[in-house]
């Protein structure tokens, strides 16, 4: 992923942007809002890449065993 590309997701995944009207990226917001709306403030979606290597997301949210 182009390195500006990749810093427009991370500030979308932290919640410093919205996608612009286009919808482009639309699916990463929309999915961080779900993860937000169900988990609270310590979901997150983290997004890591080496342009024409890899990119990573990771998807956190709490879990408790105890609750199953």
């Amino acid at each position: 992923m182009p390195p500006e590309v990749l810093k427009r997701n991370q500030k979308m995944c932290k919640g410093e942007i919205e996608p612009e009207a286009s919808g482009r990226h639309l699916g990463l917001y929309n999915s961080l809002k779900r993860l937000k709306y169900f988990y609270g403030t310590e979901a997150a979606i983290e997004v890591e890449s080496e342009e024409g290597e890899m990119t990573s997301f990771t998807i956190r949210f709490p879990y408790d065993l105890e609750e199953l």
